[in-house]
């Protein structure tokens, strides 16, 4: 709905100023039913436009029928929804005494010469007065010499229109291809019964007038007529502005109003925020969307914050106005009927596809506490499973199920259930077929439930008949498949990795090769590999083995690559060296083909399953085949995580064929997760504006009803998962907001070796081509491609980068090893010149000395910026002009490096603290 246009229906014109109760609908993105639109409004003028200015126009709230809208304040339009078509006016000749009448034209060139034989062409139709207008903010011009072209013509006693015959036209498309299916013939030729337009009529009465030259002394007394009612008007014109100055004056809302407008704000919710205080009391006026989200965020995040606000006279809506837009159901635990038929009148206006979606349900610990709530009458804390019963044991857990659209990015927590432990098996699979049926009886299609590995949900899917091989049942003959969440089980791999060696494609596979090659990387005095691996990630305490964002950048392509440098450069001499980067770079694929969020991406593994990228097909078969063999050197049983793994894999290709069978042809393996239920669980930790990591069983509630009436908060950073960006589907309005030097030689130069020892007390000789040199070249090439994209200098070009060589040197290899395209010759970085790779080298050995030394020192990049002018710049051959661009490389590479040591020192120094705190505790 919009309130600044007006209503484009023929002869309507309506606009929401002047009509208090008045609603504009703006045309829908969907071709067919815009067409439709377009045919009952019955203005012509709209058939030709592109659909971006389609979109700009609105047709009023008085041309659709009561049934056409969702609620009784007709605000929303059904889906559905298309205008009562227009009814014609039957058209007749017009009979009227001669009467003179004269167009204005700007070119009287264009006018004299044009050739009275081209309106052969045209067919004669007779005028129909509804299509007959003037001009509207225009002019008559009478011109009394003869070097203008006046038009004059006397009124027949019957007048026909000129139209054009058929030609090939091109609808909604930017080029100038016709495009003339059947369908869209068939909608042309629908739209020859529409009203004529006031372009074509104006158009038709030039080429009239053009035929007419006569009656000029006539038109010269009407010329005189109107100069004197131009007068009049002007008069009444300069009357109008002197009243409209004098009450823009004398009220002080229009004065707040551009005060208002003509000031800059840093963000929408501050710039809401002084739109709430300038409004005046005594005005109704309802808050606005903007307003009402605003508002809800604020009193989530803090109630004693909003409480302050409010008696400190901000202008906020008041407390009994935030909880009657919360809603008045209590959402108790269990099934909500009410929620449920605002679910079904939601999806009634939802597209087919939007109706596919996931069932996903995890546990969340809450803390044991019992609070009488008055609302409910009701002691809230004990153990509350809805229909299914209600005991006095104290409630530790809850169970949540949410639902997330597969193929559009809506999500929605549909209910909760209080347990005293981790819930039972049997209730489980219970509750997990009445969800299934409820989502059923308000039409969704549910396609998916997603979980993790956690013993009950094994349980429970096994009793409702899942298993490895046949992951799916038939609920009222639908085929419902079973996912494990995919980060949790790359997580539990990592755990069982650090315990044991795998046998991966009968070779064994190490962890202390990961190790190592953090080691040798961790050891540079310049540029690093790693540069998000820390301690954390080698030696992970209690909690941080529950963090899978931990889990995954162990198996990532920056690991595979500096694990294959390591071995090409002898640094890191394992026998299992090599198997343990090709396990590596399997896991890394294997979850970038399950976490797809787009249907085309640079990295051909994160693409969308469809049968244009088989090779995501043939990625997941094979890792099927090494997954089923996959064991453990430790331990006689095989891990669960292994079997679900292969488990998920079979799910997902059999959710995708029954799609296709009903014609889908792609799937975006990232809406298979529990992503979404995961930073809502971020949310809830954030309720009363610090992190509540147990929240009450009354807070939960509270909590719940509000995360599902509002979209009302983002998800912590240190959630355990990435954003999902979905929008909660029953929300007010979419809007759519490392490195440790410890270099101390002297010499600027590269050092020829560099002696290390590891626990094991094995000392390796780094040789000539080292992991250090190839970062070294790795962040060259980085810092080469932000100046030649910031600048586009050719000469900076020639002294940074050179061109993709046919054969790469060994310092070249970490660049070949993470470029995904390195088999088809294609690499997102071009290979540095030498001279700058030692350029860059230099530049950071000097910057290790000074933060070595001064780390505390005020303006530290400034200093080391003026040292490396200095010390270094002298011996370099760059031109003048160029001088500026070495200046935003140097800072760039002083600001990446600052900001890489120190937060990589800083979380190193938690890990260690949290190591001393654990020792002394054991003392």
């Amino acid at each position: 709905m919009s309130r600044g246009n007006k209503c484009v229906y023929y002869l309507c014109g309506k606009n929401p100023r002047h009509n208090a109760n008045l609603s504009l609908f703006g045309f829908p993105k969907d071709l067919e039913r815009s067409r439709q639109w377009i045919k009952n409004s019955g203005n012509t003028d709209l058939i030709h436009l592109e659909i971006e200015d389609l979109r700009k126009k609105k047709i009023c709230s008085d041309h659709f029928l009561a049934d056409d809208y969702l609620n009784f304040s007709k605000k929303i339009l059904k889906r559905s929804a298309v205008p009562v078509p227009y009814e014609p006016v039957v058209p007749f000749h017009v009979r009227s005494p001669k009467k003179l009448y004269t167009y204005p034209y700007k070119s009287s060139e264009n006018m004299c010469n044009l050739d009275p034989s081209s309106i052969s062409n045209y067919k004669s139709t007779p005028l129909s007065p509804s299509s007959f207008k003037t001009p509207v903010k225009q002019k008559l011009s009478f011109i009394d010499n003869s070097d203008s072209c006046c038009l004059n013509f006397e009124s027949p006693k019957s007048i026909h229109l000129l139209t054009p015959t058929k030609t090939n036209l091109t609808i909604g498309s930017k080029d100038n291809t016709p495009i003339l299916t059947p369908k869209t013939r068939s909608w042309l030729d629908s739209t020859l019964n529409m009203p004529e337009s006031s372009s074509n009529f104006e158009k038709q009465i030039q080429k009239l007038t053009e035929t007419t030259k006569k009656q000029s002394n006539y038109i010269k007394k009407m010329k005189e007529r109107m100069e004197f009612k131009q007068k009049v008007i002007s008069n009444k014109r300069s009357t109008i502005a002197k009243l409209k100055k004098n009450l823009k004056n004398s009220r002080h809302l229009f004065k707040n109003k551009n005060i208002f407008n003509s000031s800059s704000f840093p963000s929408t919710d501050s710039q809401t925020l002084v739109k709430m205080q300038i409004r005046q009391n005594i005005s109704r006026k309802p808050w606005t969307n903007l307003e009402k989200d605003f508002s809800l965020r604020l009193y989530y995040k803090s109630p004693s914050a909003y409480k302050f606000l409010r008696s400190t006279k901000i202008n906020l809506p008041g407390l009994a106005t935030i909880k009657r837009w919360v809603g008045a159901s209590k959402f108790r635990p269990g099934f909500n009927s009410n929620l449920y038929q605002q679910i079904k009148m939601k999806v009634s206006s939802m597209t087919y596809e939007e109706t596919f979606c996931t069932l996903i349900f995890d546990e969340m610990k809450i803390k044991r506490f019992l609070e009488y709530s008055k609302v409910l009458d009701t002691v809230e804390g004990f153990e509350d499973l809805g229909t299914f019963g209600r005991t006095s044991a104290m409630a530790s857990q809850a169970m949540v199920f949410m639902i997330r659209g597969i193929y559009s990015s809506w999500k929605l927590p549909v209910s909760y259930f209080l347990s005293s432990t981790s819930m039972k098996a049997t209730t489980l699979s219970e509750i997990i077929l009445e969800q299934i049926n409820q989502l059923m009886t308000c039409k969704l299609h549910v396609k998916a439930i997603v979980c993790d590995q956690g013993p009950n949900n094994r349980s429970a899917l096994t009793k409702l008949g899942f298993t490895k091989d046949k992951p799916w049942i038939e609920v009222n003959g639908n085929k419902i498949f079973s996912v494990y969440d995919v980060p949790h089980l790359i997580k539990n791999i990592r755990n069982n990795f650090l315990s044991s060696d795998f046998i991966f494609k009968n070779n064994k596979v190490s962890f202390q090769d990961i190790k190592k090659t953090y080691m040798i990387d961790k050891s540079s005095s310049t540029s690093r590999s790693l540069l998000k691996i820390t301690d954390s990630h080698i030696n992970p305490g209690p909690f941080k083995k529950m963090s899978c964002k931990l889990a995954l950048q162990i198996f990532s392509k920056s690991m595979f690559a500096t694990m294959r440098t390591c071995i090409m450069t002898q640094e890191l001499k394992s026998p299992t060296a090599a198997h343990t980067a090709e396990f590596v770079k399997e896991i890394n694929n294997l979850f970038d083909c399950l976490n797809s969020q787009s249907l085309y991406c640079s990295n051909p593994y994160k693409c969308a399953i469809s049968e244009e990228r088989p090779l995501i097909r043939l990625q997941l078969e094979e890792a099927k085949r090494w997954c089923s063999q996959l064991k453990k050197c430790k331990g006689h049983g095989r891990p669960y995580t292994f079997d679900g793994l292969e488990w998920t894999i079979n799910a997902i290709l059999g959710v995708y064929e029954e799609q296709k069978k009903i014609g889908f042809h792609y799937l975006l393996t990232a809406r298979l997760n529990q992503d979404a239920i995961e930073n809502s669980f971020s949310v809830f930790r954030q309720k009363g504006g610090y992190n509540n990591n147990n929240p009450t069983a009354r807070a939960f509630r509270i909590t719940f009803k509000m995360m599902t009436k509002m979209h009302l908060m983002k998800p912590s950073i240190a959630s355990n998962c990435g954003a999902d960006n979905d929008h909660n589907i029953l929300e007010v309005d979419s809007y759519t907001n490392v490195l440790e030097n410890n270099d101390n030689n002297d010499d600027l130069m590269d050092s020829s070796s560099l002696s290390f020892s590891f626990d094991d007390d094995e000392s390796i000789e780094i040789p000539m081509v080292s992991l250090s040199k190839c970062s070294d070249k790795y962040f060259s090439g980085y810092l080469g491609k932000k100046c030649i994209e910031k600048f586009n200098c050719k000469k900076c070009q020639q002294f940074m980068l050179t061109a993709t060589p046919i054969n790469f040197s060994d310092e070249d290899y970490l660049i070949f090893c993470r470029a995904y395209g390195s088999k088809s010759g294609h690499f997102g970085l071009n290979v540095p010149t030498d001279d700058f790779t030692n350029y860059i080298s230099h530049c950071q050995k000097l910057l290790a000395k000074i933060v070595l030394k001064t780390p505390h020192k005020l303006q530290i990049g400034l200093s080391v910026k003026k040292l490396i002018v200095k010390k270094i710049w002298p011996n370099l051959d760059i031109d003048s002009e160029c001088t500026s661009h070495l200046e935003f490389v140097t800072m760039h590479l002083i600001e990446c490096k600052l900001l890489r040591d120190f937060n990589w020192k800083s979380r190193n120094m938690k890990v260690q603290t949290l190591s001393k705190l654990k020792i002394l505790k054991n003392v």
